[in-house]
Protein backbone atom coordinates (compact mmCIF):
# COMPACT_ATOMS: atom_id res chain seq x y z
CA UNK A 1 0.00 0.00 0.00
CA UNK A 2 1.54 3.45 -1.28
CA UNK A 3 0.67 6.48 0.80
CA UNK A 4 -0.30 9.70 -0.52
CA UNK A 5 1.96 12.80 0.44
CA UNK A 6 -1.41 14.28 1.83
CA UNK A 7 -1.82 11.49 4.32
CA UNK A 8 1.71 11.31 5.26
CA UNK A 9 1.31 15.01 5.72
CA UNK A 10 -1.98 14.39 7.77
CA UNK A 11 -0.05 11.43 9.88
CA UNK A 12 3.10 13.61 10.54
CA UNK A 13 0.09 16.60 12.51
CA UNK A 14 -0.42 13.06 14.25
CA UNK A 15 2.94 12.85 16.45
CA UNK A 16 3.13 14.81 19.33
CA UNK A 17 6.62 16.91 18.96
CA UNK A 18 8.08 18.45 22.41
CA UNK A 19 8.07 21.84 22.21
CA UNK A 20 11.55 22.61 22.48
CA UNK A 21 12.21 20.11 25.48
CA UNK A 22 10.04 22.02 27.40
CA UNK A 23 9.73 20.63 31.40
CA UNK A 24 6.38 21.22 33.27
CA UNK A 25 8.53 23.58 35.58
CA UNK A 26 9.53 25.75 32.30
CA UNK A 27 5.46 26.09 31.79
CA UNK A 28 4.40 27.14 35.16
CA UNK A 29 3.01 30.65 36.03
CA UNK A 30 5.50 30.78 38.91
CA UNK A 31 8.35 30.56 37.06
CA UNK A 32 7.46 33.51 34.07
CA UNK A 33 8.28 36.89 34.37
CA UNK A 34 6.06 39.59 34.01
CA UNK A 35 6.93 40.24 30.79
CA UNK A 36 6.20 37.02 29.59
CA UNK A 37 2.54 38.80 29.61
CA UNK A 38 2.93 42.09 27.70
CA UNK A 39 1.96 40.85 24.92
CA UNK A 40 -1.30 38.92 25.79
CA UNK A 41 -2.54 42.30 27.75
CA UNK A 42 -2.21 44.07 24.54
CA UNK A 43 -3.64 41.58 22.25
CA UNK A 44 -6.15 39.58 24.66
CA UNK A 45 -6.62 35.85 22.88
CA UNK A 46 -10.71 36.23 23.58
CA UNK A 47 -11.19 39.50 22.65
CA UNK A 48 -12.55 39.64 18.97
CA UNK A 49 -10.43 42.22 17.83
CA UNK A 50 -7.77 41.47 20.07
CA UNK A 51 -7.33 44.74 21.31
CA UNK A 52 -7.42 45.10 25.57
CA UNK A 53 -10.49 46.46 27.35
CA UNK A 54 -10.91 49.74 27.64
CA UNK A 55 -10.44 51.68 31.07
CA UNK A 56 -14.23 51.66 32.50
CA UNK A 57 -15.80 52.09 35.66
CA UNK A 58 -16.54 49.15 37.50
CA UNK A 59 -20.04 48.01 37.41
CA UNK A 60 -21.93 46.18 40.20
CA UNK A 61 -22.22 42.19 40.13
CA UNK A 62 -25.94 40.50 39.83
CA UNK A 63 -25.17 38.79 43.36
CA UNK A 64 -22.57 40.53 44.86
CA UNK A 65 -19.73 38.84 47.27
CA UNK A 66 -19.77 40.41 51.07
CA UNK A 67 -17.05 42.68 51.41
CA UNK A 68 -15.23 44.11 54.05
CA UNK A 69 -15.88 47.29 54.47
CA UNK A 70 -12.74 49.54 53.57
CA UNK A 71 -11.83 52.00 56.22
CA UNK A 72 -12.12 55.40 54.29
CA UNK A 73 -9.39 57.32 56.52
CA UNK A 74 -6.63 54.57 56.03
CA UNK A 75 -3.38 56.34 54.11
CA UNK A 76 -1.86 54.66 51.14
CA UNK A 77 1.15 52.19 52.13
CA UNK A 78 4.52 53.69 51.46
CA UNK A 79 6.84 50.91 49.59
CA UNK A 80 8.43 50.09 52.67
CA UNK A 81 4.90 49.26 54.43
CA UNK A 82 2.73 47.50 51.48
CA UNK A 83 3.79 43.61 51.06
CA UNK A 84 6.86 42.79 48.90
CA UNK A 85 4.16 40.91 46.40
CA UNK A 86 4.07 41.18 42.23
CA UNK A 87 0.24 41.36 40.67
CA UNK A 88 0.20 39.03 37.88
CA UNK A 89 -3.48 38.25 37.30
CA UNK A 90 -7.07 39.15 38.24
CA UNK A 91 -10.20 37.38 37.91
CA UNK A 92 -13.68 39.28 38.10
CA UNK A 93 -16.47 37.63 37.11
CA UNK A 94 -20.15 37.78 38.20
CA UNK A 95 -19.64 35.51 40.83
CA UNK A 96 -15.74 36.07 41.85
CA UNK A 97 -13.16 38.25 42.41
CA UNK A 98 -9.60 37.55 42.67
CA UNK A 99 -5.78 38.33 42.32
CA UNK A 100 -2.97 36.26 41.77
CA UNK A 101 0.28 37.97 43.38
CA UNK A 102 4.15 36.74 43.09
CA UNK A 103 6.13 37.04 46.41
CA UNK A 104 9.02 39.05 45.27
CA UNK A 105 11.73 36.93 47.68
CA UNK A 106 10.79 33.84 46.81
CA UNK A 107 9.11 33.84 43.82
CA UNK A 108 6.21 31.91 44.70
CA UNK A 109 2.64 32.57 44.05
CA UNK A 110 -0.51 31.93 45.15
CA UNK A 111 -3.95 34.05 44.91
CA UNK A 112 -6.51 35.56 47.14
CA UNK A 113 -10.51 35.99 46.92
CA UNK A 114 -11.88 39.48 47.85
CA UNK A 115 -11.57 39.74 51.64
CA UNK A 116 -9.49 36.96 51.99
CA UNK A 117 -6.09 37.96 54.14
CA UNK A 118 -2.34 37.56 53.65
CA UNK A 119 0.63 38.07 56.21
CA UNK A 120 -1.80 40.81 57.76
CA UNK A 121 -2.86 42.41 54.56
CA UNK A 122 -6.89 41.67 53.22
CA UNK A 123 -7.68 41.92 49.44
CA UNK A 124 -10.62 44.67 49.75
CA UNK A 125 -10.97 45.48 45.69
CA UNK A 126 -10.27 43.93 42.53
CA UNK A 127 -10.41 46.22 39.18
CA UNK A 128 -9.20 45.19 35.54
CA UNK A 129 -5.96 46.63 36.08
CA UNK A 130 -5.41 46.79 40.02
CA UNK A 131 -6.30 45.03 43.55
CA UNK A 132 -6.56 47.21 46.74
CA UNK A 133 -5.30 45.44 50.18
CA UNK A 134 -5.73 46.76 53.53
CA UNK A 135 -3.74 46.26 56.81
CA UNK A 136 -4.62 47.61 59.95
CA UNK A 137 -2.34 50.79 59.34
CA UNK A 138 -2.46 51.69 55.39
CA UNK A 139 -3.53 51.04 52.23
CA UNK A 140 -1.85 49.17 49.40
CA UNK A 141 -2.81 49.58 45.27
CA UNK A 142 -1.05 46.98 43.92
CA UNK A 143 -0.89 47.32 39.43
CA UNK A 144 0.52 45.47 36.88
CA UNK A 145 3.98 46.33 36.05
CA UNK A 146 4.44 48.37 33.71
CA UNK A 147 5.40 47.32 29.37
CA UNK A 148 9.08 47.12 29.17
Amino acid sequence: MKLQPVAIAFLLLLVPVPLLAQTGSDRAVGSRLAQDYVALRERPLFSPDRQPPARIAATPVATPEPQPQPDPELPEATPEQAPQWQLIGVVRSERLRSALFRVSYDNSVFSLRRGESRDGWTLTSVEPFEAVLDSNHARAFMRFPESQ
